[in-house]
């Protein structure tokens, strides 16, 4: 085995010794092992002999120096060429590779940016209740109700025929109302619902003085008290200070002022804000209402011209229905009005012996190193998951882009490949 080891180590080296290519000791070891070794002398004697005959056949051949400079530099040509391309190959897969990895975050990108729900999404508020052994639902805005076409069948029949053609078609089908019927008022320029509250937390060593200049400013900011109480007792009794605990409602328009005046009725030790866009929610909720409204007028006329009375109390009882929901969604519309006009603050006022300014400790470098990594995992995790989504959220667009690409690649490949023959 050793000597299996030896001859291959022998054999690799053996052009090196030809070209002198060796140290004094390496060509040594070559020539002991050839000496020790039958096969591998024969082998060196052989290289040997071949350099010898390829020296004595262009001993006597004359090269034009214009051919060799001409072979050399070829030689360096494509050499060159050679060396070039392996860099734009590696060059053109690291752009590639980059150009498909900006393309994926910028998709997730514009994807985390916002991308619209589906309108039927937002649009599609069903409700649905019994008439009998019927159920009637309430819709989208995408297709002709069945009251309407209840009532176009009126119009063209009349009479009690008529009427008992509303009636099947009302209790066989069902669908939502001709969105023609929606008032413009859930089209014309939308404004922003948006619903703010805050609380607060007040310490004064003088409490009676600090509840007047609370009442002072609630009264001065058009506020009223939606709530309010006191619970303990004063230190001079013993207790352990009084609190007032209230909830304020403030014109949206003067927040801010009012909350940024609640330092001159103490010290504000804590501050919460918050702040909720319900304007989808307002607005279809607008939408739904027109809908029921434009409906009700519908049953209205089938009412008129009911002929018997099973129709009759079959239209009355879904008239009902439907202004017990009308009702229901005004008084929906009503309380979001009301908070979106009006934000509540809630506010606690703790009495006592003396202020202690809180002490704001800064965080160690530890600490926030901790925090900074967290965060970091946090948007790499919630990046990575919308990079998921966006990702199934493109591949229709995918099925058409990549096979367009692809052809395009193959004729301007195709095209080069011409140019250099």
């Amino acid at each position: 085995m050793v000597e299996n080891l030896e001859c291959r180590r022998f054999r690799n080296r053996i052009d090196a010794y030809l070209d002198n290519e060796l140290s004094a000791s390496e060509r040594e070891e070559m020539q002991r092992h050839a000496g020790t070794c039958p096969e591998c002398g024969q082998l060196l004697k052989e290289y040997e002999d071949m350099r010898a005959m390829l020296a004595d056949l262009d001993r006597d051949m004359d090269i034009p120096p214009e051919a060799a400079q001409a072979w050399r530099s070829s030689v360096r040509d494509e050499c060159e060429r050679r060396r070039a391309s392996s860099r734009f190959g590696w060059t053109k897969a690291v752009v590639s590779v980059a150009a498909a990895v900006a393309v994926l975050v910028g998709a997730t990108v514009v994807f985390r940016n916002g991308m619209e729900r589906p309108a039927s999404y937002k649009s599609a508020r069903n409700t649905s209740y019994m008439a009998g052994s019927a159920s009637y639902d309430d819709y989208d805005l995408e297709f002709e109700t069945p009251l309407a076409m209840a009532a176009t069948s009126m119009d063209a029949g009349g009479g009690a025929n008529a009427t008992a053609s509303a009636r099947k078609t009302i209790l066989e089908s069902d669908g939502p109302v001709d969105p023609s019927a929606v008032s413009d008022s859930a089209t014309a320029m939308r404004k922003p619902v948006i619903l703010r509250s805050a609380s607060r937390t007040v310490q004064s060593t003088e409490f009676e003085s600090a509840v007047e200049r609370l009442e002072a400013l609630v009264n001065g900011s058009s506020a009223w008290f939606e709530y309010r109480s006191v619970s303990g007792s004063t230190f001079a009794d013993g207790g352990l200070g009084r609190t007032l605990s209230a909830t304020v409602r403030v014109p949206s328009e003067g927040l801010d002022a009012f909350l940024a005046s609640l330092t001159d009725v103490g010290a504000v030790t804590a501050a919460t804000d918050r702040a909720e866009d319900v304007s989808d929610r307002y607005y279809d909720t607008q939408t739904r209402l027109s809908t029921l409204r434009a409906e009700y007028e519908r049953l209205t006329d089938l009412v008129t011209d009911a002929a018997d009375l099973s129709d009759l109390l079959l239209l009355e009882d879904k008239m009902y229905d439907v202004q017990y929901q009308i009702d229901a969604i005004e008084g929906e519309l009503s309380g979001l009005d009301s908070r979106a006009n009006y934000s509540s603050v809630s506010i606690t006022l703790d009495e006592v012996r003396e202020y202690v300014e809180p002490v704001v400790v800064d965080p160690t470098l530890g600490e926030r190193i901790a925090k900074g990594f967290a965060d970091s995992i946090a948007w790499v995790r919630d990046f990575l998951q919308d990079m998921l989504v966006a990702v199934v959220a493109f591949s229709p667009a995918l099925v058409v882009i990549i096979p367009a690409v692809l052809i395009i690649w193959l004729v301007v490949r195709s095209i080069r490949r011409k140019h250099r023959k």
